[in-house]
C-alpha cells in the first residue's frame, strides 16, 4: 500500500529550507527559500529580496510566565528584514490572532535597548495554511497589512 505524504508538514517544512543548507553546496537551502519568499512577493506586488539567512525560529522566553514561540521558519534579508514562515494543517477562528501574535513578537525584538525607532525593519509572515482564513474570500494568496482604513496609507 502507498503511503502518501503531505508536504504541508512542518517537518517536512523545516527540513526543506533549514537543513538543505547543511548538505547543500552554495547555501542551497537558503536559495530555494529565496526564490520562494520572492515569489510570494511578486504574487503580492511588493519588492524581492536578493539574499537572505537563515535564523533560530525559537522566540525563548525571558520570564517565567512569557509564552514561547516556534515559528516553521525564520530569517533575515540583506536590507534587515525579517521574514517568517509557518505552516499549518488545521485552523480555529482565532488562526488570525495568532499570526499578529508571532507577527508581533518578532517585530518587537528588532530593538535594543538604546536604539532609535528608525532603525526598525519590516517583518513579514508569511503563512502556508491548508484551510480558508476567511470564509468570505476564495483566493490562494491573500496579502494583510496595517494601514489607515479611511485613505488607505501604510502605517
Amino acid at each position: 500500500m502507498k503511503k502518501t505524504f503531505n508536504t504541508l508538514n512542518d517537518c517536512f517544512i523545516r527540513y526543506f529550507f533549514r537543513n538543505m543548507r547543511a548538505v547543500a553546496t552554495d547555501k542551497g537551502g537558503e536559495k530555494v527559500l529565496l526564490d520562494f519568499i520572492n515569489a510570494v512577493m511578486i504574487s503580492a506586488d511588493m519588492k524581492t529580496f536578493k539574499a537572505v539567512e537563515i535564523l533560530n525560529p525559537f522566540n525563548l522566553k525571558k520570564h517565567y510566565k512569557d509564552k514561547e514561540t516556534i515559528v516553521d521558519v525564520k530569517c533575515i534579508t540583506k536590507n534587515g528584514t525579517v521574514v517568517i514562515i509557518e505552516v499549518q494543517l488545521s485552523g480555529n477562528s482565532r488562526f488570525p490572532e495568532r499570526i499578529l501574535y508571532y507577527w508581533s513578537l518578532n517585530y518587537s525584538k528588532l530593538l535594543k535597548k538604546g536604539e532609535q525607532y528608525d532603525a526598525l525593519t519590516p517583518v513579514i509572515s508569511i503563512n502556508l495554511l491548508n484551510f480558508n482564513l476567511n470564509k468570505k474570500n476564495s483566493n490562494v494568496h491573500s496579502c494583510y497589512m496595517i494601514y489607515d482604513t479611511k485613505n488607505k496609507n501604510l502605517l
